[in-house]
């Protein structure tokens, strides 16, 4: 197994989601700041995205 697929394994993982979603998180606020709202979802699928790309998160960004 590579690297990638390691790393994969391991964040995809039901194992300590609660924990990795903590981290997550966190790295998050420290990116984009104190002000910044994270919410996160876990859903059964994410779709392709308009190009046909598999996406493992989906980013939104809504300016109040």
């Amino acid at each position: 197994m590579n690297l990638k697929a390691e790393w994969a394994a391991k964040w995809l993982s039901m194992e300590g989601l609660e924990e990795k979603l903590k981290s997550l998180k966190a790295s998050f606020q420290l990116v984009f700041g104190p002000s910044a709202h994270n919410e996160m979802q876990q859903v059964q699928e994410i779709p392709p995205s308009a190009t046909g790309k598999v996406r493992w998160i989906i980013n939104a960004y809504r300016k109040t």
